[in-house]
């Protein structure tokens, strides 16, 4: 018997997290500047706290922001 993976119970979180990954790897460097100056602005901003403008807590920023960062290359040093 072939299950629908939408009949799983973990299916809505997942779809959550999908969609709040694309959100957060298609925003723009100014945004995400704006949402870092936020964070450091506000002493008191928790993990739960709700960048409301965007639509997601500062932990979900935060944790999607560090998995889609695309690590750059490192430049060498010219041997001289």
């Amino acid at each position: 018997m072939k299950q629908n993976k939408s009949d799983f119970v973990t299916y809505p979180t997942w779809g959550k997290y999908i969609v709040i990954s694309r959100v957060i790897e298609s925003m723009t460097v100014r945004d995400k500047r704006i949402i870092f100056q936020i964070m450091r602005t506000f002493p008191d901003l928790t993990h739960n706290s709700l960048l409301g403008e965007y639509g997601i807590t500062a932990g979900e920023f935060s944790m999607w922001q560090i998995l889609s960062e695309q690590r750059r290359p490192r430049k060498r040093k010219q041997d001289v």
